[in-house]
């Protein structure tokens, strides 16, 4: 069984969080947007989330994905 899923784990926070869950023994597996090399798991797709938590059946989804582009946050 897996413990954790995460989001956004090609980002800092989503490989430390990887990184620490695997030092903790527990076993984590993660996903992000298209063209990281990773699971490819839009959040905002509620289809291919519930596929891939059903897929998986963690004990509990870490959301740690973000959207880095402040100019971008400021005009969207």
């Amino acid at each position: 069984m897996i413990d954790y899923l995460v989001t956004g784990a090609a980002g800092q926070l989503g490989r430390v969080t990887l990184e620490l869950a695997k030092k903790r023994g527990k076993v984590a597996s993660g996903a992000d947007v298209p063209g990281l090399g990773l699971p490819e798991v839009s959040v905002d797709n509620r289809a291919q989330v519930l596929a891939w938590v059903l897929q998986h059946r963690p004990r509990a989804v870490l959301h740690v994905g973000a959207y880095t582009d402040v100019d971008g946050c400021e005009l969207n």
